[in-house]
């Protein structure tokens, strides 16, 4: 429904935008750019530096207004926090030292999983001369976070395998968590949102009409899930 919605706002402004008077002036760009974002969510906890590519097509109406259509893609998964779980596996039958493995080690990672997040807003362009300007924005933007943790308590296995078989239990010789009457639980929570968005910056023209531009973006401002940071981008006008 959120996907939808972004659609249709797209196809009104830029149905809106081929009935603009046509000028002499770059109307459309395309950038690629690199995003680090500040993820809060549920109002209670925030996970700095997640690092996004960022892919926008923008249409100019004026040399002063347009729209610009973004994708914000995730470069990687955020890291916060590991797990690990040693344990003997069973290799044979009986109890004898050669039916069990040497110890072993898993791991599990807690982490943030982020969805591509789209992003359209109304630019505004405030040009200082022809190499510096100032642009704003504000629109609509829709994404998600997925929030994957494990809990566990880690049964260590004895470290002295045949002092175990002659005295210990299933428990103490393995560590495996089924043996000990305890599970490894893994929990997924999902946080999406959709809202308003807002940006500032500035743009450098240095090659021709190309240019880069340094801004300030927040998306998803909401009580579920807030997202901002600051961005780079490389655009190419034509």
């Amino acid at each position: 429904m959120k996907l939808k919605t972004l659609c249709l706002i797209c196809a009104g402004l830029f149905s809106s935008s081929l009935l603009a008077d046509h000028h002499d002036f770059d109307r459309q760009s395309f950038q690629l750019g690199y995003e680090r974002l500040d993820i809060e969510l549920d109002d209670r906890y925030e996970v700095q530096g997640n690092n996004f590519a960022s892919a926008t097509y923008g249409f100019k109406f004026t040399p002063y207004f347009g729209i610009e259509l973004s994708a914000l893609i995730p470069i990687n998964n955020k890291e916060t926090g590991t797990l690990f779980d040693t344990y003997r596996e069973r290799t044979g039958e009986g109890f004898s030292v050669d039916s069990f493995s040497d110890i072993q080690t898993d791991t599990y990672t807690n982490s943030f999983e982020h969805d591509v997040m789209g992003n359209i807003s109304l630019l505004l362009d405030l040009p200082v001369n022809d190499k510096f300007s100032f642009f704003a924005n504000i629109g609509y933007s829709t994404g998600s976070v997925d929030v994957r943790g494990y809990d566990f308590v880690d049964n260590t296995p004895a470290v002295n395998l045949e002092d175990a078989l002659v005295s210990g239990t299933e428990c103490e010789i393995t560590g495996i968590e089924s043996e000990c009457g305890q599970a490894i639980v893994e929990g997924i929570t999902t946080y999406d949102g959709s809202g308003f968005s807002y940006g500032a910056g500035v743009r450098f023209s240095f090659v021709s009409n190309d240019n880069i531009s340094i801004g300030y973006n927040s998306y998803l401002n909401t009580s579920d899930l807030e997202v901002s940071g600051w961005s780079v981008n490389y655009q190419w006008n034509f």
